[in-house]
Order: structure tokens, then sequence, then C-alpha cells
């Protein structure tokens, strides 16, 4: 699979289409095939930055595993949505003027949150679903790296931030070239206000994964991934797995890219991610000006 990541592609399009599929099968065969997409084909698409399929198999599986919560925790959402339209359309209202006043070209789009995630915040931040709901999320698109940024000081001119919560994907992007700036608000009344800036290619890219160059190959003979950070993607940690690729190495090679992945930054400005523990001296065998390790 390291060698051509199409193969990944037809596996992640066979296992979504025997989702959509499942009402045929018996209970135990859903369950099983359900925990299996969540455990293994879910965080390989996550990885490759395929996130709109991610979405689909994490919402197809929560479904089949938990039929009953699912379709509460529907009907709860699209009743908290029809309530909170009016303040959605008044802070993207807000949010719009204020941009382009200042001359900046920009699409405000709100986001709703997919219900494998609202039950997960449930479930791990032991909240309540009014509390889970209870922030606003929305992404600006616009034109250009200087846009973004340009974006993010005036939506902080006009909210104030919440210290702590902003993160910069763009200077530096996550193992699968995920790029974004990332930011918390407080708005009208302190209702949290979650706020996505990037561009339309990075919306893409975010989306659908997999740039249209590719990813760059380690070395042949290569004991760690040494790849890019931007290109780094799913095929680097799977090219340092040379077992045969039998279900246990699948989940536990996909278990793995929730480990630490480590941005070392080199001279002349060129940075490198690696998924291998250990020294970081003893992993690129040369010295490095300055390192960071930061969870991807």
């Amino acid at each position: 699979m390291a060698k051509d990541i199409r193969v990944i592609l037809v596996k992640l399009a066979d296992r979504l289409h025997n989702m959509r599929t499942l009402g045929v099968l018996n209970r135990e065969k859903i369950k099983r095939i359900a925990s299996e997409t969540l455990d293994i084909y879910a965080p390989i698409a996550m990885r490759l930055g395929m996130n709109e399929v991610r979405m689909e198999f994490e919402d197809l599986g929560l479904k089949a595993l938990y039929p009953m919560r699912a379709r509460r925790l529907e009907a709860a959402r699209r009743a908290a949505s029809g309530n909170r339209k009016q303040l959605v359309d008044q802070i993207r209202d807000q949010i719009g003027q204020t941009l382009n006043r200042e001359g900046l070209s920009a699409n405000v789009v709100g986001r709703e949150k997919h219900l494998f995630s609202i039950y997960n915040k449930m479930k791990a931040k032991r909240k309540s679903f009014s509390e889970v709901m209870d922030i606003f999320a929305f992404r600006l698109l616009v034109d250009s790296v200087d846009d973004c940024y340009r974006a993010l000081g005036m939506v902080h001119s006009l909210y104030k931030p919440v210290p702590g919560e902003f993160k910069d994907y763009i200077a530096i992007p996550k193992a699968n070239g995920y790029q974004s700036l990332h930011t918390v608000l407080k708005g009208m009344h302190g209702v949290p206000i979650e706020i996505q800036i990037r561009t339309h290619e990075m919306e893409d890219m975010a989306n659908n994964g997999l740039p249209p160059t590719g990813f760059t190959r380690p070395r042949k003979r290569a004991r760690v991934c040494l790849i890019p950070a931007p290109e780094n993607g799913c095929r680097g940690c799977w090219k340092c797995n040379n077992a045969p690729a039998t279900r246990w190495n699948l989940l536990r090679t996909s278990r793995s890219t929730y480990s630490l992945t480590r941005f070392m930054f080199l001279p002349l400005g060129v940075t490198f991610s690696s998924c291998r523990k250990g020294p970081v001296r003893s992993t690129l065998r040369m010295p490095c000006i300055a390192i960071s390790g930061i969870t991807a």
C-alpha cells in the first residue's frame, strides 16, 4: 500500500460503500464492520486529510453501533439548529461586514458539528448536549495566505480572543498536510465562537486530501520517515512498517497515526517531521538548531 496510494483510496471507497449498505446484514456482522471502520478506516481517512470521508465513516459507524442514540442526537441537533439560526446569521453578518469594510473578500460559512463529534465530546468531556452545542463555529475562506492573517486580526478586533486557544496550522501544518488558522472568541453575550480561517486551496485539501503532486518518497533503506512536513501524509508512516499488510498491521498502523509527531526545524528554514521515538539527534543523525514537539 505504501508503494501506490491508489490502493488505499480503493479500499476506502469499498468500505464506504459497505457502510452505506449495512442494512441487509445481521446485527453481529453490522457491529463488527462498524467497529472496524471506526478503529481503522476513519483514522486512515483522517491521516490522508479526507475529512468528508472520515466524517461519513464516523457518522455511519455511530448509527450502526448505537442506532437509538444516533436518532436522538440527530433530532436534538435539528431542533438546536432551528433555535440558533437567528444568532448564527447575526454573527455571520457581523463578521462578513467587518471583513468587507476592510476590503477583504471572504466567504463566511457556518459549520455544524457532525453526529460522531457531538457524541464523542459528550462522552469524553462528560458534557450535556446543550453544553456541546453551545459553541458556534464558522469557517472563513479567503484568497491568499496573507488574507488569512489579515482576517485573523480583524476577527480578533471584533471579538475578544480566548487565551491559549489559537493554533497556527499554516506555519506548522499537520502531518497530513492540513493547513488552517484556528481561534476561539467570546462573542455576544459571552457565547464562544470557533473560527477556522484558510484559503480555498486549503479547504479543498482539508476536505479531499491527497495533494495532486502526491507524496515525497523517503530513501529506499531509510529507517525513519523524514519527509517535509506539509507532504508527509499517510505514506510516510506506512513506509516505516515493512510487515505484510495484514488486518492487525493495518490496525496497528492506523492507531500509530495518533502518536506524537515531532517537527524539527533545521538550518535554512527546512522543517521535517518524524513519527519515531527516541532522541532527536539519533533520529536525524545531524545537528538541528531548534526542536519543537507538537501533536499532529
